[in-house]
């Protein structure tokens, strides 16, 4: 079951590694158990699907060999930081997001 994901995200051995040490743990925590309360949701929308290149993203990003154990790093604030010098990836997920057009444009 995990590893199809990590394989259909093109996961290297390191970003499957770190992906199983969240993966893991949450499944047989939570296993079946999962229920709703009525009320309503709310969703901020991420844009048009066809902007987001589910699939392609995932091969593209495979190239830079991210290892989540050095490449990121959460700061004192508690986010999420570059903690690489590997630019060209950096740029690529840059330019990801920005290819998306969240807002609409």
């Amino acid at each position: 079951m995990f590893d199809l994901l990590a394989q259909a995200r093109e996961m290297n051995r390191q970003r499957t590694q770190h992906y199983l040490a969240w993966a893991r743990p949450y499944f047989s925590k939570v296993t079946r158990r999962v229920g709703y309360i009525p009320g309503r949701v709310f969703h901020l929308w991420h844009g048009d699907l066809n902007h987001r290149r589910h699939q392609e993203r995932h091969r593209l990003f495979a190239q830079f060999e991210f290892d989540p154990f050095i490449d990121i790093v959460v700061d004192p604030n508690g986010c999420w930081r570059w903690n690489s010098d590997k630019t060209e990836m950096q740029e690529f997920v840059r330019q990801y997001f920005e290819s998306r057009k969240e807002d609409g444009m």
